[in-house]
């Protein structure tokens, strides 16, 4: 697992990480109290030109975006001797139905940490503050045209300052996932501790009860969903219910955006996949 080449930054860096102590849900969940505690969200945080933009961010103005708290939290991950790797996605959007076309625009760009544990792979681990203003995925109107580049707004655009310093450390970061996974693969696996397990429920939300009732219906009509496949890629791949929309609008809303689980719809939506359920047999 790399860190940085320069001796004084990743010595600091193991510095930094050895006061979580050894890899535990405890030691990752301290990692991200300090982040969220100690360090600010800004689309425009005040970086020294002469600073690696980490080493600055990390030790100095602990000021920055996504990009800054992903790779930050990669880098210490590792030096804890967990595998990490950052992500890039997008956060929010909006749905044109008339040429089924999803929208997303430079201020809903997303960065974020995987890390990856035994037995259940890579694991998200999201360590920006709440406070960064995310989209929930939104249906444009009956009569609202979807945009052309052109008519985007200035609010459209990337941070003014230049990223590429940061852009270099964080595919530098990614140039050992190859390496991560192979290495996954040839370990001998062992039984996972228990807070490992711990570990996962506290960082990853457990698979909403809508979801697992789906896959289980899904089953029953011939069509079991393959492990990572997505709920609407699924769903384009075989004869949909008529709720699926709104099953998908739903899970979209809850999982990517920002929007708060909702009982009532939920239990209409089981009632629905029970119902469809039973349609198979």
């Amino acid at each position: 697992m790399e860190l940085p080449d320069n001796p004084k930054l990743q010595g600091k860096i193991k510095t930094l990480a050895a006061t979580f102590g050894a890899p535990t849900r405890e030691s990752l969940l301290s990692l991200r109290r300090y982040l969220h505690e100690n360090y600010r969200y800004s689309l425009d945080p005040a970086m020294p030109s002469e600073a690696e933009p980490i080493d600055s961010f990390l030790f100095e103005t602990k000021t920055g975006y996504c990009t800054h708290f992903a790779t930050a939290t990669v880098l210490l991950a590792r030096a804890m001797g967990i595998p990490a790797r950052i992500a890039f996605g997008w956060s929010g959007g909006r749905y044109f139905s008339a040429p089924n076309l999803f929208v997303f625009r430079a201020r809903e760009a997303h960065a974020w940490a995987e890390i990856y544990l035994k037995d259940r792979g890579w694991v998200i681990f999201e360590t920006t503050p709440a406070v960064r203003e995310e989209g929930s995925p939104s249906l444009a109107g009956i009569n609202e045209i979807s945009p052309y580049p052109a008519n985007f707004g200035d609010d459209e655009v990337i941070p003014k300052q230049d990223t590429t310093p940061l852009l270099k450390a964080s595919f530098w970061i990614g140039s050992t996932l190859f390496i991560l996974l192979i290495g996954a693969l040839i370990i001998k696996r062992s039984p996972t501790p228990a807070s490992e397990h711990n570990l996962v429920s506290e960082v990853l939300p457990n698979s909403p009860n809508y979801l697992s009732a789906f896959r289980r219906a899904s089953q029953a009509h011939g069509n079991p969903m393959p492990s990572g496949r997505t709920l609407r890629a699924h769903l384009e791949s075989i004869a949909a219910p008529d709720f699926a929309t709104d099953l998908l609008q739903y899970h979209y809303a809850v999982l990517y955006g920002d929007q708060p689980r909702n009982r009532l719809i939920e239990k209409k939506l089981l009632h629905q996949l029970r119902k469809w359920e039973k349609e198979a047999t």
